[in-house]
């Protein structure tokens, strides 16, 4: 028997030769079409076979459907009425003026701010357990600190923004958030770490941070996503250190506001790229307790390698 689905994150060739493997494996079964354009597909089984072929495509990360599927845009950041940036700009108003559309959005900026004020406060917490001199030097770097909580903040933002949202990205939409997410957490923990504690430590740091949110991050759309992100944790983690050590003689203090301010700016392109994608699902909303649990013991474990790690020939000044 004949069917015909549509299916939402069809995208490429490589999409439609996943598809055609699973309706294979079923006996009589014939992949008949494939159209990325429409997102339509054709085949014959068994009708007995056919929820068990919708059940496996489903587990692989698409959705068949009866009816072709609407663009996967939503609320203020969908519809050919709106300009790229005015889109952007409507999201980002949605998201502080509180609107309906946004509440998932909402509360976790609401959690992320909550997170940047409590890492600022563990650092201070921290400080006053210190001896003398590493407490000085902890005082002196008190600008990694504060842009530590920047990081920590964005970066959560944009993590348990795509785990809101993981069940319904595209294959193409999942490798970005893996890729990008994995590049921008470990850039940001090397460059960190790297300045306190020279390259060794910072690229290994930076490295830990950034494949385990990045490979997290990205196998929501199975093992390509996987892959990307832990590839872009890999680089961002040595890339990060790397800058650091390369600017200690050179206004490494103003190129790392430069840097968290473009790797925020970054963040925000991929918020509203998740929005875009699939804005307007139900949301899996993390607990608030959750969120700031992870958020904290991420801080504390990089506060502490800051502190008392292992440090290279070249260090931030009191650091060696």
């Amino acid at each position: 028997m004949r069917f015909t689905y549509y299916v939402k994150g069809f995208e490429c060739e490589s999409c439609a030769r996943v598809i055609s493997r699973i309706v294979s494996r079923f006996p009589g079964a014939n992949f008949i079409e494939a159209d990325a354009k429409s997102g339509k597909i054709v085949f014959e089984c068994d009708e007995n076979d056919v929820g068990l072929v919708v059940k496996e495509v489903g587990e692989r990360g698409f959705s068949l459907h009866d009816q072709p599927v609407a663009g996967t845009t939503a609320g203020y950041a969908s519809g050919p009425e709106h300009s790229l940036g005015k889109a952007a700009w409507l999201y980002l108003n949605g998201i502080f003026s509180g609107g309906k559309d946004f509440s998932a959005e909402r509360k976790l900026m609401e959690n992320s701010l909550l997170s940047f004020i409590l890492v600022i406060g563990l650092g201070v917490v921290v400080a006053l357990f210190l001896p003398a001199k590493t407490a000085s030097a902890f005082g002196d770097a008190k600008i990694l600190l504060a842009l530590l909580a920047v990081g920590v903040g964005a970066n959560s933002f944009a993590f348990w923004h795509s785990f809101t949202y993981r069940r319904d990205f595209t294959c193409m939409g999942g490798m970005m958030v893996g890729m990008t997410l994995g590049m921008i957490s470990g850039f940001m923990a090397g460059a960190l770490v790297g300045a306190t504690n020279g390259m060794f430590v910072g690229s290994v740091a930076g490295m830990a941070l950034g494949m385990i949110v990045g490979g997290y991050a990205g196998k929501c759309c199975g093992v390509m996503g996987f892959l990307e992100g832990l590839m872009a944790g890999l680089m961002g983690g040595i890339m990060g250190a790397m800058t650091s050590l390369m600017l200690f003689n050179d206004h490494l203090v103003e190129f790392l506001f430069l840097l968290f301010a473009a790797c925020g700016m970054i963040l925000v392109a991929l918020s509203y790229m998740i929005y875009k994608e699939a804005g307007g699902s139900p949301a899996r909303m993390p607990s608030g307790f959750k969120m700031l649990l992870g958020n904290l013991a991420v801080a504390l474990v990089i506060v502490l390698v800051m502190l008392f790690g292992p440090r290279g020939p070249i260090v931030w000044a009191g650091f060696g």
